[in-house]
């Protein structure tokens, strides 16, 4: 936890991309089911790429995974099946990563209905009628490949509900628990 960067509030989550993560273990909180949303605010660190969270086990089967991958300036989100491959992604096209910028961040399903969204503004949709995944241990600031990312990062939030299905204005001021928030994470000095 910083002072030194923040979004909402007067601290951040610092991850130094060598090895600070977050992890939760594994918890049927996480079978979100039908509707889902993960988000968060992230300060781009660097031309770096990594996992920002994520379910995956350490095979990288079972579980989803949301990650920016700087080769090819794109936000994934991915649905991994039980033999490793995606059942569902969602990939952006050429996005633009500012260092030192916050960005909020969404990965949103909805029904058989993927989409991200990059400060409130859709950036990529697919349909698939796969489930949801969830593999394993919950992962925020890398992936299961140890893929770590240098970022900070703020207002993490898990939801069994889709959020946002349009796009919307993101919250600067704190998120709050609901009924459909299963994971809140909010770095308060």
């Amino acid at each position: 936890n910083t002072r030194a960067q923040s979004k909402v509030g007067d601290s951040s989550i610092y991850f130094d991309g060598t090895g600070d993560y977050l992890s939760i273990p594994a918890s049927s909180d996480f079978d979100v089911g039908t509707n889902f949303t993960a988000e968060c605010w992230f300060r781009y660190g660097a031309d770096d790429e990594g996992g920002i969270m994520g379910t995956q086990n350490t095979s990288g089967y079972s579980g989803w995974l949301l990650r920016i991958t700087n080769t090819t300036d794109t936000l994934d989100f991915n649905n991994y099946g039980s033999s490793g491959g995606a059942e569902a992604q969602v990939t952006s096209a050429g996005l633009t990563w500012v260092v030192g910028q916050w960005y909020h961040l969404a990965a949103v399903k909805e029904g058989d209905d993927y989409e991200l969204f990059r400060d409130g503004t859709s950036v990529a949709t697919t349909t698939d009628s796969s489930s949801l995944s969830t593999g394993g241990a919950m992962f925020i600031g890398k992936d299961y490949n140890v893929d770590y990312n240098l970022c900070h990062m703020d207002e993490i939030r898990i939801s069994d509900s889709a959020r946002y299905t349009s796009s919307f204005t993101p919250s600067t001021t704190e998120f709050t628990a609901d009924s459909n928030t299963k994971l809140l994470i909010h770095s308060n000095w």
